[in-house]
């Protein structure tokens, strides 16, 4: 299919041209607002298929810790924790402010964060731990939230076990590394609540996988184990598997992708269980959003015509009444705007239809490759719960 999109800056114009009171902040909120309902107008849009790979490290056990009731922080002896093999870097400006703030890493830091990144700022009274919780490629800053002012040239670290889990073994919670500060120190989402422990055993490892920021929802059968050459089972409740294993003491092949809510820096993420006790790569095919149009030469989604997000912007703006007491906004024309939501709707209707028949075409493309070339009217002509004994 040839690329539709508009640049950001051309919407703007398209809209400007009939709503020519509006400011241009006005105009970019107005167009991410419709494509936001575009795109929530059909679930999945066949072109917004991606594929990605969780890489399951092998579990990390070496050393004993101790642990301190009623504190997150966790002691180790032996341990030799990496500390900054991911990130070590700095902030060139500082952090002037507390609060939700908006900063610029070093360029090679600022090269590997990523929406789950998790921080460890400066050193001393003053160190503090914060998820990154947007990157802004406008500015080429992150944004996070600061509980202490920092120097400028204040170091940032984070280490490759930060957002593993940290499990102890029988008869306690499965906790997430957050930072490790020193070979000898990490710390965890949540306190210790039970008696301390002393020499302890315990392994690291991914339990808790995060997805992109626009990550929407698996494929049916999406995530696929090629070690097992299984599909696990999606969204399985909590609930369930807190029936099946309360003390998450199963370790083995993964069986299925359990809903678990958002992580600290707010992107979805869920639990695989069972855990893997080895490295292991699983594959999954997704939908994902659209990003929100940022940049003058953001695009549009290539696959939608233009004329859907630039009518259906229009619309919206001339219902907009931007004038004052001293002097009435000329272009608050809530009748006209009838007639941009007649021509957003109709173009909408025709973009959804045409997608239905590239969706199942792109759909069952895919499930060729998930099962090696096998006939994709093989999903339709099984029951997976039978053959994957899922009762």
């Amino acid at each position: 299919m040839a690329d539709n999109s508009y640049t950001l800056y051309k919407l703007r114009g398209r809209v400007k041209q009939v709503k020519r009171s509006a400011r241009p902040e006005l105009i970019d909120a107005w167009i991410n607002d419709v494509i936001r309902r575009v795109i929530d107008a059909r679930p999945f849009w066949s072109d917004l298929l991606y594929r990605g790979i969780w890489t399951f490290p092998t579990p990390y056990a070496t050393g004993t810790v101790s642990t301190t009731t009623g504190s997150p922080v966790v002691n180790g002896s032996g341990t030799s924790w990496p500390v900054s093999d991911v990130i070590n870097g700095t902030i060139p400006n500082g952090v002037s402010d507390t609060g939700y703030q908006d900063v610029a890493a070093d360029s090679a830091s600022m090269a590997m964060l990523t929406p789950n990144s998790i921080l460890v700022v400066d050193s001393g009274p003053n160190q503090e731990i914060v998820p990154v919780v947007q990157l802004s490629a406008l500015e080429g800053t992150f944004t996070a939230k600061f509980a202490y002012t920092h120097p400028p040239g204040c170091t940032i670290t984070q280490s490759s076990l930060a957002t593993l889990q940290m499990n102890f073994g029988y008869g306690s919670p499965i906790f997430t590394v957050l930072g490790v500060t020193d070979p000898q120190t990490l710390t965890m989402d949540n306190p210790w609540g039970a008696p301390p422990l002393s020499g302890s055993s315990y392994q690291i490892q991914l339990i808790y996988v995060s997805m992109p920021p626009n990550h929407k929802d698996f494929v049916e059968n999406g995530v696929v184990d090629q070690y097992q050459i299984l599909a696990l089972k999606n969204h399985v409740p909590q609930a369930a598997v807190n029936a099946w294993d309360p003390q998450r003491s199963s370790s083995g092949d993964p069986r299925c992708v359990v809903d678990l809510g958002v992580n600290a820096n707010g992107n979805i993420q869920y639990e695989i269980w069972p855990p893997t006790p080895s490295a292991r790569q699983i594959s999954y095919l997704a939908y994902k959003g659209w990003p929100e149009l940022v940049l003058d030469t953001d695009r549009s989604p290539w696959f939608i015509d233009p004329a859907v997000i630039f009518n259906g912007a229009i619309g919206e703006g001339l219902r907009v009444n931007l004038g004052s007491r001293v002097e009435k906004d000329p272009w608050y024309l809530p009748r006209d705007a009838d007639n941009y939501d007649e021509r957003y709707a109709r173009s909408l209707a025709i973009a959804v239809n045409a997608d239905e028949s590239k969706a199942i075409k792109a759909y069952t493309a895919n499930y060729d490759a998930l099962y090696g070339g096998a006939n994709s009217l093989w999903a339709q002509e099984h029951d997976p719960d039978v053959l994957y004994q899922n009762f």
